[in-house]
């Protein structure tokens, strides 16, 4: 499908093989410390830093709308990003973001944004490795059409998330959690404890 976009900027962290300024997320965090009306994020993990954390808090803080869907553990592909997500799920609820996590039947790999009325796409995933090591893009795209169609794909989604909260998933008709067996079970507590000290490589 082809759908015309009126304006698209493009947004990358430097090149180079080493660590990196955060050039990426500090454009991502203007833009959504600079949203009036709503603020949807999709990744597929969540390993934030200190830094990104408050960046989050700040970006709640404004009282608009602020989302966030991600994969849940039990469908999640990459075992130490679930790890650290399942360590650090409270203190990610506690930026005040809502939370979604996806029980779909498959790993979902998307990474988006709707930030008013921009839609943003590209490979950064919302963690320390991409922020800090590795050089990733963001496109965002001006135009209703490529918004539209962004936000149906979110929402289509969405309908087969749970919202997260301190207590554990709010109810809702027709999804339900999925449970996760060996090797997940078994190698979880392993991964959250060793995973810690190296977050910043996740």
């Amino acid at each position: 499908m082809t759908v015309p976009v009126e304006k698209a900027t493009l947004l990358t962290n430097p090149t180079g093989i080493f660590a990196k300024e955060p050039t990426l997320w500090w454009h991502l965090q203007q833009l959504m410390e600079g949203a009036r009306d709503r603020v949807y994020l999709q990744t597929p993990y969540a390993v934030p830093s200190a830094a990104m954390y408050d960046g989050l808090a700040r970006v709640a803080e404004k009282g608009i709308p602020f989302e966030m869907q991600l994969n849940s553990v039990a469908v999640g592909d990459n075992l130490v990003a679930s790890s650290d997500y399942l360590t650090n799920r409270s203190r990610l609820l506690d930026t005040g973001v809502t939370v979604w996590e996806w029980f779909g039947d498959y790993s979902s790999h998307g990474k988006a944004a709707l930030i008013d009325d921009l839609a943003v796409v590209g490979s950064y995933n919302f963690d320390m490795r991409s922020t800090y090591l590795d050089t990733e893009m963001m496109l965002v795209f001006y135009g209703d059409a490529f918004y539209d169609l962004l936000e149906a794909n979110l929402m289509e989604m969405e309908a087969q998330c749970l919202q997260v909260s301190e207590e554990g998933y709010l109810p809702r008709a027709g999804v339900e959690p999925k449970t996760y067996g060996p090797p997940k079970s078994i190698l979880y507590p392993v991964t959250q404890w060793l995973s810690q000290p190296f977050r910043f490589l996740i």
